[in-house]
């Protein structure tokens, strides 16, 4: 019974010690002022600013201001006017009495902040689109790509061509024996293939790829070309004169040869982690035997692919029969020239 009389007075103490005010600096302040749950001048308050970095003092300042919606807030902050920004409409949307204008106010700027976040990632994400597509259409063709898009199967691309004209073009006399020639092997072919590439689509060939110091190319297909040949052959002659004016940063002297066959051909999409649009059949290893049997700065072509080109409109000459490995001997010629020497003129 002791016990039980001795508790109230211990809280009843305890309770009268914790009502007395403390002093601090000088200056007393009650016990609940401290306490979080007590006083809503110590509720949690919306700051709006922006942090800096002082370099002088290796510290991050922040200068902000609080945003109020009204009066009663304000005093319940334990906040006054002067608190407030001087700049903006802070303090007249709180002394009019707007309620919640303040934070829709801070709401408005942070949408609009994002609004100009999420558009400036849209046009970087529409730039990566077109980076994409530009790498995917180099690998594949765009009517096949877009197909591929569609849902279609890689195998439902693989589709024979009757006719078409087949090249091969390597370039010779570069040996490369140390790091040094590596380096200026690698700039010299860049040089001239990105000039075979524009070339490329100035005649309506597709560039099939780049194998060493080799580049292959087609047309009539994927799509189809009646004048197959005869892009084929002046691209050809366009490359030759292209090479013999161009300045390699090298100062290498660089020179090609060439090679092309007509005939029938398979085509279609292999691999599945690094797709390509690939050839096959007896045309292309001819023409690629044409290319490696032929001479620097020369064409050299099948009878077939002459047969297919217009009359009276290059300069060929008769090579006479050619063994090549594999086919026996064909009856091969070089084309020196187009007549017309017109390389704006086009056969689509």
């Amino acid at each position: 019974m002791k016990k039980a009389d001795e508790s109230p007075k211990d809280t009843s103490k305890n309770n009268t010690l914790s009502e007395q005010e403390i002093e601090i600096d000088g200056k007393s302040i009650s016990p609940y002022a401290l306490r979080r749950d007590s006083t809503p001048g110590l509720k949690n308050i919306l700051l709006k600013g922006q942090m800096y970095y002082l370099q002088d003092i290796i510290g991050i300042i922040y200068l902000c201001s609080p945003v109020i919606n009204n009066i009663s807030e304000l005093t319940d902050q334990g906040l006054y006017l002067n608190d407030l920004n001087p700049h903006g409409l802070g303090r007249e949307m709180v002394l009019a009495g707007w309620q919640n204008n303040s934070k829709l106010q801070y709401m408005f700027d942070k949408a609009e902040q994002r609004a100009t976040e999420l558009e400036n990632n849209y046009v970087l994400l529409d730039t990566w689109k077109r980076r994409g597509d530009d790498l995917l259409y180099s690998m594949i063709p765009k009517p096949v790509a877009d197909r591929l898009r569609a849902g279609h199967s890689p195998l439902s691309t693989c589709e024979s061509f009757d006719l078409v004209t087949v090249m091969f073009c390597e370039l010779v006399g570069l040996n490369s024996t140390t790091v040094q020639d590596a380096m200026e092997l690698v700039s010299t072919m860049n040089a001239v293939f990105s000039c075979f590439d524009s070339l490329m689509d100035t005649y309506n060939v597709y560039k099939v790829e780049t194998v060493g110091q080799i580049y292959m190319a087609v047309c009539g297909a994927p799509e189809r070309n009646e004048n197959h040949a005869q892009n084929i052959i002046d691209v050809s002659l366009c490359m030759v004169k292209h090479v013999r004016q161009m300045q390699i940063p090298s100062r290498a002297k660089v020179d090609i040869r060439i090679g092309a066959h007509s005939g029938m051909v398979v085509a279609g999409v292999v691999g599945i982690k690094l797709p390509r649009y690939c050839f096959f059949g007896d045309t292309v290893n001819t023409a690629s035997r044409m290319q490696s049997t032929s001479e620097p700065g020369m064409v050299h072509i099948s009878k077939v692919t002459k047969c297919l080109l217009p009359l009276n409109r290059y300069v060929l000459r008769t090579r006479g029969f050619v063994k090549l490995k594999g086919k026996g001997s064909l009856e091969t010629y070089w084309v020196f020239e187009n007549i017309y020497n017109d390389e704006n003129y086009v056969d689509s």
